[in-house]
């Protein structure tokens, strides 16, 4: 992905996490090894769980540079799954993120609507 001025949303880097795995599903059906898979965490990941330093452009720039890396075939097969593990991570994190505040959005507007009608 080119770095831009604009952040990419969880969305679109979701969708090259993807295609990025459906990439490695159809060397496997291909007839080489299996690949091996990413653990997902056991539990949801909520604001708590993020560092008080925690910065959602930071983290979906580290995101983009990830698969940066993998489309450009720089790492080894190893370190690709290492990587993709923590974009996984990362992607989970603003995911939590983007609901939280969501969630706050929610509240405000219902204020702002209840006092309209009060």
């Amino acid at each position: 992905m080119t770095s831009t001025n604009a952040m990419a949303s969880p969305n679109t880097i979701t969708s090259s996490v993807q295609s990025s795995t459906a990439a490695d599903h159809s060397l496997e059906s291909a007839g080489s090894a299996p690949l091996p898979s990413v653990a997902a965490p056991s539990h949801a990941v909520s604001m708590a769980d993020l560092p008080p330093d925690w910065r959602y452009e930071s983290t979906v720039a580290q995101v983009e540079a990830i698969i940066a890396q993998i489309e450009a075939g720089e790492l080894e097969l190893a370190d690709i799954f290492e990587q993709f593990g923590m974009a996984v991570q990362q992607l989970q994190d603003c995911e939590a993120f983007l609901k939280h505040h969501r969630q706050q959005v929610d509240i405000l507007v219902e204020t702002l609507t209840d006092k309209g009608n009060g």
